[in-house]
């Protein structure tokens, strides 16, 4: 019975994957687009390799958007509740499921 569980919750989580890679990705790709080439420019000319000005420069002036990209992901699971009620029937049902 343990093992179904954790089958299904592995399911779950599968779908929800599935689901937010698409949009979190095209959300990533612009908010990286949208940081200036100069400063990543400038970084190469503290001596940076890009790794670590993608880590020091890019990366912290992208935070916004990661915390909206972060906020849809959780709001978009919360309403979703038709999947989980489909992969969980009655035996283990989720707060949204359990309130409808």
């Amino acid at each position: 019975m343990l093992s179904t569980r954790r089958t299904r919750f592995f399911c779950f989580v599968c779908v929800y994957v599935v689901l937010f890679i698409p949009s979190v990705g095209s959300f990533m790709v612009e908010c990286f687009h949208q940081v200036p080439v100069e400063l990543v420019q400038t970084s190469f000319i503290d001596v940076f390799n890009p790794i670590q000005a993608f880590i020091k420069v890019v990366l912290p002036n992208s935070i916004p958007g990661m915390v909206v990209v972060v906020l849809f992901c959780i709001i978009f699971g919360w309403t979703d509740f038709f999947v989980a009620f489909i992969l969980t029937f009655t035996e283990v049902q989720l707060l949204p499921v359990a309130i409808v």
